[in-house]
């Protein structure tokens, strides 16, 4: 499969787990051009065990909400 470069706006960008620590420079209404950095945002968790980890990143990412303007750059 061939790899897109996409570009637009960041309409809203929620993650909306408040014991998920979120690295990332994303403001909302930010335009992200084609030559922007991959890495929009970081998006850690802890546990005390592995499973608990997984488990906590599962609900993290699923309660994450993007919502974008995309465009073929």
């Amino acid at each position: 499969m061939p790899h897109l470069v996409l570009s637009g706006l960041l309409d809203q960008v929620d993650f909306g787990d408040p014991s998920a620590r979120v690295d990332t420079w994303r403001a909302d209404g930010v335009e992200v051009s084609a030559f922007y950095d991959s890495l929009l945002a970081k998006l850690m968790v802890h546990g005390s065990t592995r499973t608990d980890a997984i488990s906590r990143m599962t609900h993290a990412l699923g309660v994450t909400e993007v919502r974008c303007l995309l465009r073929l750059a």
